[in-house]
């Protein structure tokens, strides 16, 4: 039984967004538009969103937790994350991506949520702003509620969520203006590549590209050490 019940900003086309309280736990609740209720098409691409999203468990991506219907039509019920959107983060505290390695950390933490959507064979196609989540706690990335899409096309894999997770860090240079190392421009600008062959295959070779600099100095001044 719902105990509360809070409207949250949408932009959305076919969904509203609600925050709910549900035996004194908060979830996030999407549901569809009631105008759409009733309309097949949509009803199974809100059961196929969650059937896809419920079988990928990942610390960087929202939870799904039950689907449903209630007086208004049919709802998802996902993990209610307590912080604030890469915008929002942004916006009202840009320098947190100038200190130490948040920036790396954000990299790294997109590239391992799209990791577990990837071995689940799915394609996430919707990376923005508004859909990463930095946890109030810690600032881990929580990509949210996905518009996902199972399946790949010959245009479509793997290496077109690079090229959006690679804009998305180029966005936030930009918008923190960072500067950061010529090697992890690099990498960024690899990800962008507009030829999806010169890209990185998956997210596993960026997380490598990422680490490997720090990695090789950490061995040189090992070397140097024992000399």
């Amino acid at each position: 039984k719902v105990e509360a019940f809070e409207r949250l900003d949408s932009k959305g086309a076919t969904s509203l967004a609600y925050k709910v309280r549900i035996e004194g736990k908060e979830y996030f609740m999407k549901q569809l538009r009631p105008e759409l209720r009733g309309d097949w098409r949509y009803r199974s691409v809100y059961q196929k969103e969650y059937e896809v999203g419920r079988r990928i468990r990942n610390e960087h991506i929202v939870t799904y937790e039950s689907i449903g219907e209630n007086e208004d039509g049919m709802y998802i019920l996902m993990e209610h994350v307590n912080g604030r959107t890469l915008d929002e983060k942004l916006a009202t505290e840009p320098e947190y991506f100038t200190r130490g390695r948040n920036f790396e950390k954000l990299f790294v933490q997109l590239l391992k949520g799209m990791k577990a959507l990837h071995q689940a064979h799915v394609a996430y196609l919707d990376l923005k702003p508004d859909n990463v989540m930095l946890t109030q706690v810690n600032n881990d990335v929580k990509i949210s509620a996905p518009e996902l899409s199972d399946g790949n096309t010959q245009k479509v894999d793997e290496r077109t969520d690079i090229y959006a997770v690679g804009q998305l860090m180029q966005y936030v240079k930009d918008m923190a203006c960072i500067s950061i190392s010529p090697h992890l421009q690099h990498v960024i600008k690899k990800c962008m590549q507009p030829n999806m062959q010169d890209r990185y295959a998956n997210a596993d070779e960026v997380m490598k590209a990422i680490t490997w600099k720090r990695k090789w100095r950490r061995a040189l001044l090992i070397i140097a050490a024992v000399v």
